[in-house]
């Protein structure tokens, strides 16, 4: 097969499988498919000279700048962001394949097709993206290889003085058949496929047994502040601006969850001079392995929402739970990472024990939720020395009222209605308490200011109230399929005792929604590679015994639906027990070695490919030429040993000069005339061949 063929037979497949996957995503419509359909084909009939002109070149550029253009206005207009750059990723793929003139064009389309399986990993959930991967696996080896090879002949034979320009002898040397062979392509897919088969083999057979969800201790970054025995007042809420992925929730149902998502994370009872902390108190431990850990009441009988939270704050083991949740189970969907172990104090504060850094757990939210919480409500009314003004901003906004849930809708409204402001600033204050800064002088702060005035002028007023740590917001992640709450929806907010249990109050005005993470190119982006970081962790990292027994029960299941007997299979048919899982691995392992070894056999049974004629002759006339004191230097091409030879006067120079020229027309030229060259180069050969029996030697 000629090398230009091959290679281009090749690199259609590769781009073919890149385009087919994004296809496959679901996010091009009929008519762009259409449209990338022709191209494709298109493209194929376009080579040579056409693609080397200056004009065509320049007209792909303007097009591909156009499409760049209309893609950047729809997603900035009229359509997601993300579909519009996978479009676009399409067009730049028919661009290149449209102007392939050189080995750097051909790695270009290699780079874009491995982009579009990238995305094709998110984008497309079918089990048959298994086949498409596998066609990846084959096909791989076969597009670097010929790339790498053509870029070798590039620099040996092209003219520099080309450049872009179409290379005629460049093309003749390529379109030469010889340079890859069945062999090649046999060989190559052989190797490939045994390889994959035994990694997969060796993943699917040896789980993970440790290490978490998400991975080692460390991968889930940096820690989150504000949920550890303390938090100061100036540092928590200055986080809205940070894009960091810390919680994800995935319900078990499609039904949408509503937004924004209120997360619980832990609630403080004491406050000292700019500074919340918790009391120490006895904890209720719990083994979730065991039974469910109760959190609330339900008042009807609907059953709750099972939604799993997979939480990443780093060293912080306080449990989020959302709001409304009735308990927490372990998880059912894998052992790694999973939360076992974990301790209740009051103020529904929730903590894991001796768990990874990344937690995963079950929680059961309900609409109708009672909080089962029988506590001593005196640590709520605690006011520290010194807030005496604060107390009498409180009964003058209160008025004559004392109805509790009178009272904190009031000062709710007076703290959220426009008197203060939003912002992350930070002002530094050492002579008075922070919070009286913020309620007498400053006048504006961020959320834990808001919510640490309204703790204290409800105390003062003797309704119990404390103050609450957690996350409000979330945005749903189309690509994965999950919700997720970052880093900057971290917020702070008030629970007072009101009519016998505590009830959420916000008193940060709604511009704290104004002031954060903008809803833009960027957070589609990190949405994209969040989903890769998800199925990454879920599927690879997060594969344990538990997954292992589900996949083989699914594999089981299917060999059940395909039979067409009614009754079910005895277990000893196909029984994955742990016992027989490594006489399986053993087996597979050795059948697949045993094929691929019959595979190269049979591959070196058919030797090397024969050496050509021409060549086989131009070897001959360097033995010739050698034992007439003639040999060519190894570092010298033919022409450059001719051209010596006459330099220094050889009498033979002209008969060796005649073979040369006929190897050349024969080698790279594609002369028609085969047999007339092959007769000059023998003819030259017997030439030197007389002249060694005559004993001659110019030296």
């Amino acid at each position: 097969m000629r090398f230009s063929v091959a290679h281009d037979v090749v690199t259609y497949l590769f781009a073919g499988l890149g385009l087919l996957a994004l296809h496959l995503g679901g996010t091009f419509s009929p008519g762009f498919s259409a449209l990338l359909v022709l191209g494709f084909f298109g493209s194929t009939l376009l080579r040579g000279e056409r693609i080397a002109s200056r004009r065509y070149s320049n007209a792909i550029t303007v097009a591909l700048g156009a499409a760049l253009v209309v893609q950047g206005l729809r997603a900035i207009f009229f359509e997601p962001f993300f579909p519009m750059a996978i479009e676009f990723a399409a067009l730049l793929q028919l661009s290149r394949l449209a102007h392939r003139k050189r080995a750097a064009d051909y790695k270009q389309i290699a780079g874009l097709s491995i982009l579009h399986l990238v995305a094709a990993t998110v984008l497309y959930r079918d089990l048959s993206y298994a086949a498409l991967f596998g066609a990846y696996v084959v096909v791989t080896p076969w597009m670097l290889g010929l790339t790498q090879v053509r870029e070798a002949l590039e620099g040996q034979y092209a003219d520099p003085e080309k450049n872009d320009a179409h290379d005629e002898k460049l093309a003749a040397v390529l379109a030469r058949p010889g340079w890859v062979g069945p062999g090649f392509f046999v060989g190559t897919a052989a190797l490939s496929l045994f390889l994959v088969a035994v990694t997969v083999t060796l993943f699917l057979a040896f789980p993970r047994v440790s290490g978490g969800f998400l991975g080692l201790r460390g991968g889930a970054g940096g820690s989150v502040t504000g949920f550890g025995e303390d938090v100061s007042l100036g540092g928590f809420g200055t986080i809205r601006t940070d894009r960091r992925v810390v919680v994800r929730l995935m319900p078990a149902s499609d039904e949408p969850l509503p937004l924004p998502i209120v997360l619980r994370g832990t609630s403080f009872d004491r406050y000292e001079q700019g500074r919340w902390l918790r009391t120490d108190t006895p904890a209720e431990r719990a083994s979730l392995a065991r039974a469910p850990l109760g959190l609330a009441r339900m008042a009807s009988p609907e059953p709750p929402r099972r939604i799993t939270v997979v939480s990443e704050l780093g060293d912080e083991p306080v449990l989020l739970v959302p709001e409304g949740t009735v308990r927490i189970e372990r998880t059912r969907d894998a052992a790694g990472g999973a939360v076992d172990q974990v301790e209740l104090r009051p103020g529904v504060d929730l903590r894991a024990i001796g768990a990874a850094s990344v937690r995963r757990y079950d929680v059961f939210v309900a609409a109708d939720a009672e909080p089962r919480e029988a506590e001593d409500l005196a640590r709520y009314l605690v006011l520290p020395d010194g807030m005496e003004r604060v107390a009498r901003l409180a009964r003058e906004i209160a008025g004559e009222e004392s109805r509790p849930l009178a009272v904190a809708r009031a000062i709710e409204r007076h703290l959220s209605g426009g008197a203060y402001a939003y912002t992350l600033d930070q002002v530094s204050v050492d002579d008075v308490d922070p919070v009286e800064h913020f309620l007498f002088v400053r006048r504006a702060g961020h959320c834990e200011y808001f919510s640490t005035a309204m703790v204290l002028m409800l105390r003062a007023l003797g309704v119990p109230a404390r103050n609450v740590t957690g996350f409000v917001g979330g945005r749903f992640n189309e690509y994965g399929g999950y919700y997720a709450v970052q880093q900057g929806d971290a917020h702070s907010w008030v629970e007072a005792y009101v009519d016998g249990r505590f009830v959420r109050f916000d008193p940060t005005p709604p511009s704290r929604d104004a002031v954060g993470i903008d809803d833009g190119l960027l957070t589609s982006l990190q949405a994209f590679v969040d989903s890769l970081r998800m199925h990454w962790y879920e599927n690879v990292v997060g594969y344990d015994f538990q997954k292992q027994r589900a996949l083989f029960q699914a594999i089981k299941g299917l060999s059940r639906a395909r039979s067409t007997h009614a009754e079910p299979e005895p277990r000893a048919e196909l029984a994955f027990d742990g016992a027989r899982t490594p006489l399986l691995v053993l087996a597979l392992l050795l059948g697949l070695g045993l094929g691929a070894v019959l595979v190269l056999r049979r591959v070196r049974r058919k030797g090397p490919a024969e050496t050509p004629a021409e060549v086989r002759l131009l070897l001959s006339l360097e033995a010739r030429a050698l034992s007439l004191g003639a040999a060519r230097v190894e570092s010298e091409t033919p022409l450059e040993w001719v051209a010596r030879l006459e330099a220094e006067g050889a009498p033979f120079a002209a008969v060796i000069a005649r073979g040369v020229e006929a190897y050349l027309a024969l080698r790279y030229g594609g002369a028609p005339d085969r047999e007339a060259r092959l007769e000059a180069m023998r003819e030259a050969v017997d030439a030197l061949a007389r002249l060694g029996r005559q004993g001659a030697n110019w030296k």
